[in-house]
C-alpha cells in the first residue's frame, strides 16, 4: 500500500511541476534606417520553449543606447506569438525609436571614428493572465559615422553651406543646390 501511495504522490508531484523558463538568445539587431526622426531596427530573437506545452510571448521592449552615452530611448512592440512546445522559434521584431535630442549626434558626426557602437537592452514578455515573466536580452553592434552624419545633416534642411548628401532630396519650397533664386519682384 505504501508503494502505491508513493507512486501516486510522485505522479501528482511531477504533474504539478513548475514550468521551465524559456531561453532567449539574441541573434542580431540590424539598423534598417537612421533619419532625422530617429532610428529603426530589426531585432531577431531565438526562443526555445523546453516545456511540454505551448507558451505565449507578448510585447518586446527595447532600450537603445548609442556610443555608450546617448540614450536614444525605449520602445515597446506589441505582439502575441505562440512558442510551440519543445521547440525553437525565431521572432523578428521591428522597433522604431525617435530621437529625444539630436544635438549629441553632432559630436559623433564631426568625429573621425568610422564606427560607433550601440547597445540594445530589452525584454520579451511571456505568460498569460495568471503568470507574467520578463525574459531579458542584450545585443551590441556598430553603426557607421556616415549614417549618423547623414541623419544629422538631413535634420537641418536648407542650412546654407551644407551640401546635400547623396540620396538626400531637397526640402520642398527650397531652391536646389547650384540654382539661383530669381531676382526680387521677377516672375
Amino acid at each position: 500500500m505504501r508503494a502505491l501511495v508513493f507512486v501516486a504522490l510522485s505522479l501528482l508531484g511531477s504533474a504539478c511541476t513548475k514550468p521551465a523558463p524559456p531561453t532567449l538568445s539574441p541573434k542580431r539587431a540590424a539598423i534598417t534606417s537612421i533619419s532625422p526622426d530617429g532610428v529603426a531596427l530589426d531585432v531577431l530573437l531565438g526562443t526555445t520553449n523546453p516545456n511540454a506545452f505551448n507558451l505565449t510571448a507578448g510585447d518586446v521592449t527595447a532600450h537603445f543606447v548609442l556610443d555608450g552615452t546617448i540614450d536614444v530611448g525605449t520602445a515597446t512592440f506589441p505582439q502575441t506569438i505562440t512558442l510551440p512546445a519543445n521547440s525553437t522559434k525565431d521572432i523578428e521584431v521591428p522597433i522604431t525609436l525617435h530621437w529625444g535630442d539630436i544635438v549629441p549626434l553632432l559630436a559623433i558626426a564631426a568625429s573621425d571614428r568610422p564606427w560607433v557602437p550601440y547597445a540594445v537592452d530589452g525584454s520579451l514578455a511571456l505568460g498569460g493572465d495568471l503568470v507574467q515573466l520578463q525574459v531579458p536580452f542584450h545585443i551590441t553592434g556598430t553603426v557607421t559615422r556616415e549614417e549618423i552624419l547623414r541623419a544629422t545633416v538631413q535634420s537641418i534642411p536648407g542650412l546654407p553651406g551644407v551640401p546635400l548628401l547623396p540620396g538626400a532630396a531637397p526640402v520642398p519650397g527650397t531652391i536646389p543646390r547650384g540654382k539661383r533664386a530669381p531676382p526680387h519682384g521677377s516672375r
